[in-house]
């Protein structure tokens, strides 16, 4: 508290520094900058004044600094300013051994110089110290001091004025001419005033005598006061004796009342804290019930939307390939009808073993199921489980083996039941692995027979293997689980086997597989047949081992090249072949991707997609974030996505057009909602690609469109880019020479090589302005080099076949810049343009026209040649400083040969320290030196323009000399 009044008196009467103090403050901090010697300690103790109240701790530090230098200097006034200082802020912090170290040695300076008023601060200042440490003789005895020396002081103060008088006096009566009967009478008077002030320091002296004698008897006066004092005190003490033997009894019976009050208080409150602890164990239990229930709930809808997602997959198969069978009856092949025939025999198995699942857990939870136990050779069986599950082993490296041996006892147990808990393993063994084997076996122990499924699959956590047999539960149960299922497999294979009275166990260890064990009763009796054939009903999807039949078909209308790319994304085969069947092959190219990252990797290879067809349950990585991984790299409007599922719940719904999906199509479907949908997309599509034509899809992107329609005037963003142009070397002599039907398909040849490098290496074609492409790299421009270096490349291979039909040669000047651009939407109500508006644009082109005078191929700035961030994997030529005409600051300009020919390339980089050390002896006015180099670059490579620029101006400037204020740097007159 008495902190927090401290607190608040300094806000209220803490003295703000004015608008003086601050000038002073600043004035003297300018000083210091400059100040040696005795002047800095001044300005040091100046600084202290200053700041001693706003900031003590700054002050402090100066006032050491003061000291430390008057110390060094012996300069007495900087010690006593430093050291009083010093002494009170330690006095302030009761550091009294420190404070009067610093007072007594700012005391001996004062004493040195004789300075009587610096005396006399320091016996003040140790009067204080020693009243704050407690120390009165200390402080009286300083006190005396301080009063002497005062009272000197004064009586100087008081003979000096005497002195003054007496010289006013003197030059007064000569000045005015006085006679000696007005002198006499001057005198007189002045006798007075000394007799006056005689008579004042007799009666101060009287005074203080009287003033002692006073103290004197008020002393006595206190000790004879002390005196009545103590014996009043010990008349009390015989009171308070007589009045505490009187309440002893009183304060027995209240403590005994206080005691008996204190029980019951307890007592109560152990009653209430009781009921509190019932009450919150209460509570949680209730809170657990509700978590529970509520988890319950979870796991019920989790259940509901696996299973219905499990449930419509195959019978979307079902009735996608009936209604392709209906259509294609007639024209369908023997081979392809047995082909989709099987996959609707399959995927109605699949379906009926999920109908299956739920009816037995039903049965199982109602106590409705009942076996039928019979002898079983448990070899047979699981033969025959292990054939019936080889197709589901297709594209993995999986073997099946039955290692049970022939000669072991048989099972007692139900035939169907039996079957259905080896599939249900056995099943699960197949789905959770990829490669290795899975073994079946057996062995007789303890009057039972233990089998165990072992496989080298992904193996189950330890904290999952707890609840793997409950219902409902699975090691993965979102939409982006690896592993399709209900949940309800092992849970009824639990069950079961406690039916025919046994026990189910597993071992497992995450990356190393899991063994299942389980115990079935021995049957005395033997069964009726050794061994009992059972027949599949349908043969399988896949061989186990060989690949899908080629289908034959109809020659196709469309070129290969030119049919429309469909990317199907499904962990489900029968989906794969439904959403192909659907899709006529004379006009879609389909290409099928397992999960998300073949999706991915699709994407990244090969010719781009039209569309692609997603499903959202699927392993690792759902649909959702498939989507949203997609749109990462292409807007709804370059690549449409519809989402082909079995999920058709709003949020779904809405989830999947969040994350970026044009169109979200439920499973079942028909195949007439299912090729309307996917060919308005396309149309969509394709109306999407030929406006980006014109308006390119990086454009909108940086303008935060998604399509032309989004597009406003005014939609504007600042960006630093790198601005590219390229153009044709000598165009308008060689258009003077062609039709205009040869021109334009001239410059459309050309163009058509050029655009896809810019596109490859991260920049977009702006505008083809004729013989001139301008090109924008919203990246590194490392992008803008490795494309001008291909074209440059390009170029050569083009002028091969020009040559081959007689036409002259081409060649291309490429400058770029890089810069601020504002990228927008100009124009009007009726009409919008996509335009670039920067100065970095015409710093750009000129840039590019620069290499018709440097006789190069490539330009770039010195602002591009700082932003690549391996410049040391090109070779550069610096070749100065221009002054383009309206600039005020000069731009660097280098040149990139790794375009050039491979024999100009070779004797450039050959002769580049030469012709470094030729351009600095031309920038440093040494032309002879400068002229003898370039001369030697020449002979080496006569074909290098640049160095003949550079010689012929160093010539010159020979001849004609330069200005003393010459730097090199050329101008532009030219825009």
């Amino acid at each position: 508290m008495r902190t927090i009044i401290f607190s608040l008196s300094l806000l209220l009467f803490y003295p703000f520094p004015s608008s003086g103090q601050e000038a002073t403050l600043r004035e003297l901090q300018a000083a210091l900058a400059n100040a040696r010697g005795e002047e800095r300690a001044d300005v040091l103790n100046g600084l202290v004044e200053q700041l001693k109240f706003s900031q003590p701790a700054q002050a402090a530090e100066y006032a050491g600094q003061a000291l430390e230098l008057s110390e060094q200097l012996n300069y007495r006034p900087g010690i006593m300013a430093a050291a009083y200082h010093l002494a009170i802020a330690e006095r302030d912090s009761r550091n009294t051994r420190r404070a009067v170290r610093y007072a007594e040695q700012g005391l001996a300076a004062a004493r040195a110089r004789k300075d009587k008023m610096g005396e006399l601060k320091g016996y003040k200042i140790l009067e204080t110290i020693y009243q704050v440490a407690g120390r009165d003789k200390k402080m009286a005895e300083y006190r005396d001091e301080y009063d002497k020396l005062k009272k000197e002081l004064e009586l100087a103060q008081t003979s000096e004025q005497l002195a003054n008088l007496e010289k006013e006096f003197e030059s007064t009566s000569e000045a005015l001419g006085l006679s000696e009967q007005e002198k006499a009478q001057l005198s007189r008077e002045k006798e007075a005033v000394k007799g006056a002030l005689r008579l004042t320091e007799a009666e101060n002296l009287l005074k203080e005598t009287q003033l002692a004698v006073a103290e004197k008897e008020a002393a006595e006066l206190a000790l004879a006061k002390a005196g009545l004092e103590r014996e009043t005190a010990m008349m009390e003490k015989d009171a308070a004796l007589l009045q505490l033997e009187l309440s002893e009894e009183r304060a027995m019976r209240n403590r005994i009342y206080a005691v008996a009050a204190v029980l019951l208080l307890l007592l109560a409150a152990a009653w209430q804290r009781y009921r509190f602890v019932q009450q919150r164990k209460l509570a949680e239990i209730e809170k657990q019930r509700a978590e529970r229930l509520e988890e319950i709930d979870q796991l019920k809808d989790q259940f509901l939307a696996n299973t219905s997602h499990e449930l419509r997959t195959p019978l979307n198969g079902i009735i996608g390939i009936a209604e392709w069978l209906y259509e294609k009856r007639e024209e369908a092949s023997p081979e392809i009808l047995r082909d989709n025939l099987s996959v609707v025999i399959s995927a109605g198995k699949r379906l009926n073993n999920l109908v299956n699942d739920i009816m037995d857990f039903s049965r199982l939870r109602n106590a409705e199921l009942q076996l039928h136990p019979k002898p079983l050779h448990l070899r047979s069986l699981v033969d025959v489980i292990l054939r019936i599950n080889l197709p589901l082993t297709r594209g993995k490296s999986l073997q099946l083996a039955n290692e049970v041996p022939a000669g072991l006892p048989p099972a007692l147990a139900d035939e169907g039941r039996l079957q259905q808990i080896l599939q249900n393993l056995v099943s699960n063994a197949i789905k959770f692995s990829d490669k290795g084997a899975i073994t079946v076996s057996a062995r007789e122990t303890g009057g039972a027979l233990e089998v165990s499924i072992r496989d080298e699959g992904i193996g189950i956590p330890k904290e999952k293997q707890e609840f793997i047999f409950q219902a409902f539960q699975q090691g993965d149960g979102s939409t982006a689980r690896e592993y399709e299922g209900t949940g309800l497999g092992l849970s009824i294979t639990r069950h079961l086997i406690e039916l025919h009275g046994g026990k189910i166990w597993l071992e497992s260890e995450p990356g190393k597989g899991t063994v299942f064990y389980f115990t079935l009763p021995v049957s005395d009796a033997q069964p009726a047949a050794t061994e009992e054939e059972v027949k599949v009903n349908a043969r399988p999807l896949y061989a186990s081992n060989g690949e899908e039949e080629s289908r034959p078909g109809p020659a196709a209308p469309v070129p290969a090249g030119q049919r429309i790319r469909i990317l199907v994304v499904d962990d489900e085969p029968i989906n794969q072949h439904v959403l192909k069947n659907h899709l006529n092959p004379d006009y879609y190219a389909v290409t099928t991707a397992m999960n998300g990252e073949q999706a991915l990797a699709a994407l990244q290879s090969g010719e781009p997609f039209d569309l692609v067809l997603l499903d959202i349950m699927m392993p690792r990585m759902s649909g959702y974030e498939v989507c949203e991984r997609i749109r990462e790299q292409f807007l709804p409007s370059e690549l449409p996505i519809i989402m082909v599922t079995a999920k058709n719940l709003v949020k779904d719904l809405v989830m999947g057009l969040d994350t970026g999906a044009n169109d979200y199509l439920a499973k079942p479907f028909t195949r007439d909602e299912f090729l309307a949908r996917v060919k308005t997309q396309l149309n969509l599509h394709q109306i999407n690609r030929a406006t980006g034509r014109f308006v390119p899809s990086a454009f909108l992107r940086s303008l935060g469109r998604e399509n032309i329609t989004e597009v406003r005037l005014g939609d504007q963003v600042e960006r630093k880019v790198t601005v590219f142009f390229s153009d044709i070397r000598d165009y308008t002599a060689m258009s003077e020479s062609m039709t205009p039907e040869q021109n334009f398909k001239f410059v459309n040849a050309y163009n058509r090589r050029m655009g896809p490098i810019i596109d490859r290496h991260g920049g977009f074609i702006n505008q083809y302005l004729g013989d001139a492409i301008m090109a924008i790299f919203q990246h590194s421009p490392e992008g803008a080099l490795r494309a001008s270096i291909e074209i440059q490349q390009a170029i050569r291979e083009y002028n091969r076949q020009r040559e081959a039909k007689g036409r002259r040669p081409i060649r291309s000047g490429i400058g770029f810049h890089t810069g601020p651009l504002i990228m927008g939407i100009i124009g009007d109500d009726k009409r919008l343009d996509a335009a670039t508006i920067s100065d970095t644009v015409n710093t750009a082109a000129r840039i590019e026209s620069l290499n018709k005078f440097y006789g190069a191929n490539i330009l770039l700035s010195e602002d591009s040649l700082a932003a690549i961030s391996e410049p040391e994997a090109f070779h550069f030529r610096m070749l100065g400083q221009v002054q383009m005409k309206g600039k005020k600051v000069p731009v660097g300009i280098y040149e990139c040969f790794d375009g050039d020919s491979p024999e100009g390339f070779d004797k450039k980089r050959a002769t580049l320290d030469a012709f470094a050390e030729a351009r600095t002896s031309y920038f440093d006015k040494e032309f002879a030196k400068a002229y003898r180099a370039f001369e030697a670059i020449l002979k080496e490579n006569p074909e290098d323009a640049t160095t003949q620029l550079f010689l012929n101006k160093t010539l010159e400037c020979i001849a004609s000399g330069v200005p003393d204020d010459w730097t090199g740097i050329e101008r532009m007159t030219a825009k």
